[in-house]
């Protein structure tokens, strides 16, 4: 399918925080996009608006290389529907409300102190975690040409400081979660999956934080699953939990964290799943 997408973003310059120094001074901003799927009968529109921090990469005269990441929320005006009107066809989402997440990179060059010539990729991402079924998500990739304007300047004067030592310190953390989503039983219900872990972590330098630990999760869902269906009747708890050892770094940016981990479970669920899971987000 043909797609067109229209995007701005709201941007903040600042080194008030002694993070943002050895980041190299990154922008944070509010995006906007919007997003024609040129099917409106089917797929219909999208529309988002993230948060996202943008770091610099290499800086080199005149050019400027930079990685943008932003989390937020997305509408879908078509989703999935068994009843009027009708939409079987679009097993993409099923809900109007989903998480937006976009990942992009530029290459920028400095024409004055006012206008920033860039070109280049980004991916979006619009799904609901599964709350509800189906949920195959929508992905874009594209490329993209732009011109930004800064009405004072592009470049101002930054704060420098003397910056402390780091402090390659050791930290224990210990969490609990709950999340939602739809059961495979009798009227596709929303049950809870309770989420516990415990990690250990070492600060490598004064933005990455490395980690490895443990966790569990108990799904409900599952367990209607295996109750609706009559499966390992009178144990099905037993069966509705699974458990994973996992290791993975944590990008700081001063309060906020993005991580990303790989682990390997010790125990899974009776809807057996790939056997390596992968988690990103933020703290």
């Amino acid at each position: 399918e043909r797609n067109s997408l229209v995007g701005s973003e709201m941007c903040i310059r600042d080194s008030r925080k002694a993070w943002q120094q050895p980041l190299g001074y990154p922008l944070v901003g509010v995006g906007l996009t919007l997003t024609d799927y040129n099917s409106p009968k089917i797929f219909g529109r999208a529309g988002g608006i993230y948060p996202f921090v943008q770091i610099p990469l290499i800086r080199a005269g005149r050019w400027e290389w930079t990685y943008r990441f932003g989390v937020g929320l997305g509408y879908v005006t078509k989703r999935y529907s068994l009843a009027p009107d009708y939409d079987t066809i679009n097993t993409s989402v099923s809900t109007h409300v989903n998480a937006f997440a976009l990942c992009a990179t530029d290459v920028r060059y400095r024409l004055n102190k006012h206008i920033d010539l860039q070109v280049g990729v980004g991916v979006s991402h619009i799904s609901n975690a599964l709350y509800r079924e189906p949920n195959l998500g929508v992905n874009m990739v594209g490329a993209h040409l732009g011109v930004r304007y800064f009405p004072t300047t592009s470049a101002p004067d930054r704060i420098l400081r003397k910056m402390a030592p780091v402090r390659h310190r050791w930290l224990v953390d210990v969490r609990g979660g709950i999340a939602h989503r739809e059961a495979r039983a009798e009227g596709n219900p929303i049950r809870a999956a309770y989420i516990g872990a415990a990690s250990v972590s070492w600060r490598a330098n004064g933005h990455n934080k490395v980690f490895a630990g443990i966790d569990a999760a108990y799904h409900k869902d599952v367990y209607a699953f295996l109750v609706n269906y009559g499966i390992y009747i009178g144990d099905e708890k037993r069966h509705a939990w699974d458990g994973g050892f996992f290791v993975g770094d944590e990008f700081l940016l001063g309060r906020l964290g993005l991580m990303a981990a790989i682990g390997v479970y010790y125990n899974q669920t009776i809807l057996y799943f790939d056997p390596v899971n992968k988690k990103n987000g933020g703290k």
